[in-house]
Protein backbone atom coordinates (compact mmCIF):
# COMPACT_ATOMS: atom_id res chain seq x y z
CA UNK A 1 0.00 0.00 0.00
CA UNK A 2 1.32 3.43 -0.73
CA UNK A 3 0.87 6.28 1.88
CA UNK A 4 1.55 10.08 1.13
CA UNK A 5 1.84 12.21 4.16
CA UNK A 6 0.03 15.55 3.95
CA UNK A 7 0.01 18.25 6.98
CA UNK A 8 1.77 14.96 8.98
CA UNK A 9 -1.22 12.86 8.37
CA UNK A 10 -0.77 10.04 6.27
CA UNK A 11 -3.45 9.16 4.03
CA UNK A 12 -3.13 5.31 2.40
CA UNK A 13 -3.75 5.15 -1.38
CA UNK A 14 -3.85 3.41 -4.54
CA UNK A 15 -3.49 4.00 -8.26
CA UNK A 16 -4.64 1.40 -10.65
CA UNK A 17 -5.16 2.11 -14.83
CA UNK A 18 -3.24 2.69 -17.83
CA UNK A 19 0.54 3.75 -17.38
CA UNK A 20 -0.13 7.06 -19.24
CA UNK A 21 -0.55 10.66 -18.07
CA UNK A 22 -2.87 10.54 -21.40
CA UNK A 23 -5.58 9.00 -19.12
CA UNK A 24 -8.61 10.94 -17.27
CA UNK A 25 -8.65 10.14 -13.20
CA UNK A 26 -11.31 9.05 -11.29
CA UNK A 27 -11.04 9.30 -7.31
CA UNK A 28 -13.18 6.74 -5.58
CA UNK A 29 -13.66 7.92 -2.11
CA UNK A 30 -16.04 5.86 0.56
CA UNK A 31 -18.61 6.30 3.02
CA UNK A 32 -18.56 5.93 6.49
CA UNK A 33 -17.43 1.94 7.87
CA UNK A 34 -15.41 1.95 4.32
CA UNK A 35 -11.84 2.18 3.77
CA UNK A 36 -10.19 1.87 -0.04
CA UNK A 37 -11.44 -1.72 -0.50
CA UNK A 38 -14.88 -0.49 -1.00
CA UNK A 39 -14.01 -0.37 -4.57
CA UNK A 40 -12.77 -3.94 -5.27
CA UNK A 41 -15.66 -4.49 -7.57
CA UNK A 42 -15.70 -0.89 -9.51
CA UNK A 43 -11.95 -0.67 -10.17
CA UNK A 44 -11.39 -3.40 -12.10
CA UNK A 45 -13.61 -2.31 -14.85
CA UNK A 46 -12.66 1.35 -14.66
CA UNK A 47 -9.29 0.76 -14.47
CA UNK A 48 -8.86 -0.71 -18.21
CA UNK A 49 -9.58 2.51 -19.62
CA UNK A 50 -8.90 5.18 -16.81
CA UNK A 51 -5.93 6.13 -13.96
CA UNK A 52 -8.01 4.77 -10.88
CA UNK A 53 -7.10 6.50 -7.64
CA UNK A 54 -8.27 4.67 -4.34
CA UNK A 55 -8.25 6.07 -0.73
CA UNK A 56 -8.81 5.85 3.11
CA UNK A 57 -10.11 8.76 4.78
CA UNK A 58 -8.62 9.62 7.68
CA UNK A 59 -8.93 7.22 10.90
CA UNK A 60 -10.00 4.85 8.23
CA UNK A 61 -8.09 1.67 6.91
CA UNK A 62 -4.41 2.49 7.57
CA UNK A 63 -5.25 6.14 7.07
Amino acid sequence: MSKVAVNGIEIEYQRYGPDSSEANSIVFAHGAGGNLLSWFQQVPYFSRKYDCVVFSHRGFGHS
